[in-house]
């Protein structure tokens, strides 16, 4: 369900898969964080359905390419 996994080494010799959400936006939106929140739940949910997997980290990584500038907002200014 991710977009792309990336599988590496650890320290401990063992493969470690880390699965990146890529979202791409040309409009700024009004809630991003919560539309890769999403996403992050239904991989995390899959994860756990399927025996013998424990939810793996996620990394989201946003990229706007619109003509309006992207203003950054801290967590708290989404909610009441």
């Amino acid at each position: 369900m991710a977009d792309i996994v990336m599988e590496c080494a650890s320290f401990h010799k063992k493969t470690v898969k880390i699965p990146l959400i890529l979202e791409h936006k040309s409009e700024l939106s009004s809630y991003p964080s919560f539309q890769i929140m999403h996403y992050q739940h239904r991989i995390w949910s899959e994860q756990v359905r399927s025996k013998g997997h424990r939810p793996t980290p996620i990394l989201p990584v946003l990229i706007y390419h619109g003509q309006e500038n992207w203003k950054t907002k801290p967590w708290s200014s989404y909610l009441d």
